[in-house]
């Protein structure tokens, strides 16, 4: 291979478009040549050198201000992450809470109607037992019904009778 093709080829691979033929070139080349493989490795440090001189997001400072703000985030890390994680045991205490208020809200709500129930059913058998049968319904008959029309209706016939 002449020196012209081998400087051609380590060209293609610094520019960042070679074939996959030329690869397979190169790597010939430089199984048959160890002197080509410490060209190639100059050739690939003198091009990083010049990249991070000439593009401003590869220069130094670049780096250093991207080291700095990879170590402040780390060192934040720890403090927003116990942060985080004191909101959530917050919230789940507060999620609790709110199930245990709702449960005692319901068995509260539960209590009262049971109890309202229960007055209503004693006021309802105590006026039962002030309010007589109907005449008509046979005795220890199950249809036997209050009849407080009937009730009203016999006191005002009886009312207009003693008139």
């Amino acid at each position: 291979m002449t020196p012209q093709a081998r400087e051609e080829l380590i060209a293609l691979v610094l520019d960042g478009r070679p074939g996959p033929l030329d690869i397979a070139t190169l790597t010939r080349a430089i199984a048959e040549d160890a002197d080509l493989l410490r060209l190639l490795r100059q050739h690939l440090i003198i091009s990083e050198v010049a990249s991070q001189m000439t593009a401003p997001e590869r220069s130094a400072d670049s780096f250093i201000a991207g080291m700095w703000q990879r170590h402040l985030t780390e060192r934040d890390a720890h403090v927003y992450t116990a942060r985080v994680m004191s909101r959530i045991r917050q919230e789940g205490s507060r999620r609790g809470r709110a199930a245990r208020s709702f449960a005692l809200e319901i068995a509260g709500m539960s209590a009262a109607a049971l109890l309202l129930v229960g007055l209503m059913s004693l006021t309802m058998r105590s006026v039962a037992e002030r309010i007589p049968m109907d005449r008509t319904a046979q005795k220890g008959s199950e249809e036997a019904v209050p009849r407080l029309m009937d009730h009203h209706l016999a006191a005002s016939d009886q009312r207009r009778s003693l008139e």
